[in-house]
C-alpha cells in the first residue's frame, strides 16, 4: 500500500472538519455520458445574498493511462482543467492543472512502498516550484516540503516538516510545521468504536502566542445515517446529519451557530443525486 502525498498526511482527520458542514443550499447531479464520461452539475444558492451560481464538470479516463480528472466550467470565463498520465513507469504519475492561459502547473509524483515524492512546477511563468517527500514504515510517517521562488532570483519561500503515528485500531496523531517553522499544527483522530470517532486540530504560533483549536465527533447511527458535531475556540458550533437514501440519493443538513450571538443560526442543505 502506497503512502499519501505530504500535503495529505493528515487528510482523514481534516476531512472530518471540512466535509458535510456547508451552510448553503446546493444540488449536485452526477450522470454517466457516452464513452465513459462522467458529468456533474452543481447549483449553489446563497439565500442571504440572494445569489445563485452553477458549474458543470466532467471527467474521463482512457485505457492508455491518460485521464481527464476535471474539466470544469463555472460561469462564462471560469475554466479549470486537471489531467493525469500513468503507466510510463511503475509508481510514476504526471499531472497538469490549469485555470487559464496564464496559469498552469506540471506535477510529477512517484510512489514507492516506503515513500511518496512529489514535485510541482509553474510552467506558465516559471516563477515557482514545490517539492515534498513523505516516508513511513510500521505506523510512523515523516516528511518535509519546500516552496521555491524562481525567475530572476532564486529563493526558498517556505519549508516545513511533518511527523505522524498511526495504529490499526483507528488512532492517528500528527504534527506539522509551516512558514519556515514559525507555525505548528497538531491533529488527532481516534476511533472509539465502529460507530464513534473523535478528532482534534490545534494550531500554534510561538512568536505571537496565537493559538486555535477545533474538536469534532462523528456518530454513525446506522449504515445510512451519520451525525457530526464540531466546535472551535471562538465558540462556533456546527452540526450536520447525512442521510443515504435509495437510488444513490444523499442529503446533508447542516447548521452553524456562534455562541456569542445565538439568535442567528445558519442552515444549509446539500443534496447529491448519483
Amino acid at each position: 500500500m502506497s503512502l499519501p502525498l505530504y500535503k495529505d498526511f493528515d487528510k482523514s482527520t481534516r476531512d472530518i472538519f471540512d466535509d458535510d458542514f456547508d451552510t448553503k443550499y446546493s444540488l449536485k447531479v452526477k450522470s454517466e455520458a457516452p464513452s465513459g464520461v462522467t458529468l456533474t452539475t452543481t447549483a449553489d444558492c446563497n439565500c442571504e445574498e440572494g445569489t445563485m451560481t452553477s458549474k458543470l464538470s466532467m471527467k474521463w479516463a482512457h485505457s492508455s493511462g491518460f485521464s481527464l480528472d476535471k474539466l470544469e466550467l463555472a460561469g462564462c470565463n471560469k475554466l479549470k482543467m486537471e489531467t493525469s498520465l500513468v503507466g510510463l513507469a511503475p509508481g510514476l504519475k504526471l499531472e497538469f492543472k490549469g485555470a487559464s492561459a496564464a496559469t498552469g502547473n506540471l506535477g510529477v509524483i512517484y510512489k514507492h512502498a516506503l515513500a511518496t515524492v512529489a514535485t510541482d512546477l509553474d510552467i506558465a511563468g516559471f516563477s515557482a516550484a514545490n517539492a515534498s517527500v513523505l516516508g513511513g514504515s510500521n505506523g510512523i510517517l515523516a516528511g518535509a516540503s519546500a516552496n521555491f521562488a524562481l525567475g530572476n532570483k532564486f529563493d526558498v519561500k517556505d519549508f516545513g516538516a511533518a511527523l505522524a503515528y498511526t495504529r490499526p485500531c483507528g488512532l492517528f496523531a500528527g504534527i506539522s510545521s509551516a512558514k519556515k517553522f514559525s507555525e505548528f499544527n497538531a491533529s488527532l483522530q481516534y476511533k472509539v468504536n465502529p460507530s464513534i470517532t473523535v478528532a482534534a486540530l490545534v494550531g500554534f504560533v510561538p512568536k505571537t502566542q496565537a493559538h486555535n483549536f477545533n474538536v469534532a465527533a462523528t456518530y454513525s447511527c446506522n449504515a445510512n445515517t451519520d451525525i457530526k458535531v464540531k466546535v472551535n475556540n471562538s465558540g462556533v458550533i456546527s452540526a450536520s446529519v447525512k442521510q443515504q437514501l435509495p437510488k444513490k440519493f444523499t442529503v446533508v443538513g447542516a447548521a452553524q451557530v456562534d455562541t456569542k450571538d445565538v439568535s442567528k443560526v445558519n442552515f444549509g442543505v446539500t443534496a447529491t443525486l448519483g
